[in-house]
């Protein structure tokens, strides 16, 4: 599955998100599309799991302690730093209700 999404956000950043398709995904990995399936039901859910991939890198542990709100800038700030080191991951997340662990997180 981590070869999947990383070859997912990959081709996200070098080619926008219209190539995040079950087909160019397929063709990336060398792959047939109907093979894709046994890993994701829809075209929405990998672009769910591909979003879901990137907020591993948000700082979720500032150490702000006693002020909730800084501590919420914080992390929101760190967030917007990691959507914009991946190129056209902010107009995936604009789409996608993202529901893995790192969302989670």
């Amino acid at each position: 599955m981590e070869a999947l999404t990383a070859a997912g956000l990959g081709l996200l950043e070098r080619e926008g998100m219209e190539a995040v398709t079950l087909r160019r995904l397929a063709k990336e990995l060398q792959t047939g599309p109907a093979s894709l399936y046994a890993y994701v039901r829809t075209l929405q859910e990998l672009h769910a799991r591909v979003l879901d991939r990137v907020p591993a890198d948000v700082d979720l542990h500032s150490r702000l302690d006693g002020d909730p709100r800084a501590r919420l800038e914080a992390i929101c700030t760190s967030y917007l730093h990691v959507l914009l080191r991946h190129d056209g991951l902010a107009r995936l997340a604009a789409g996608v209700l993202p529901y893995g662990k790192n969302a989670i997180a």
